[in-house]
C-alpha cells in the first residue's frame, strides 16, 4: 500500500505533459504486473472458475498494455 501512496504523491506533484508521461508510464508498469498476475492465476490457480476468469481477461489486458505503449510512443 505504501508503494501506491508514493506513486500517487509523485503523480500528484506533476503537471501537464510531465504528468501525462509519468501516468502513462505507470499504466504500462501496472498492466505488465497485472498480466503476469492473471497468467499465474490462469496456470497455477486452484479454483477452475477463477482460472477461467483470469484466462478470459488476459487478451483485454494485453490490448490495454499495447494501447498504453502506443500512447507513450505518441508523446515522444
Amino acid at each position: 500500500m505504501l508503494h501506491n501512496k508514493k506513486k500517487y504523491d509523485e503523480l500528484k506533484a506533476k503537471k501537464g505533459a510531465e504528468f501525462d508521461r509519468a501516468y502513462t508510464e505507470q499504466m504500462v508498469v501496472d498492466h505488465k504486473q497485472t498480466i503476469a498476475d492473471f497468467k499465474k492465476e490462469s496456470s497455477d490457480g486452484s479454483q477452475a472458475s477463477l482460472k477461467a476468469f483470469a484466462d478470459g481477461e488476459i487478451p483485454a489486458l494485453e490490448h490495454h498494455l499495447m494501447e498504453s505503449e502506443k500512447a507513450i510512443t505518441a508523446m515522444k
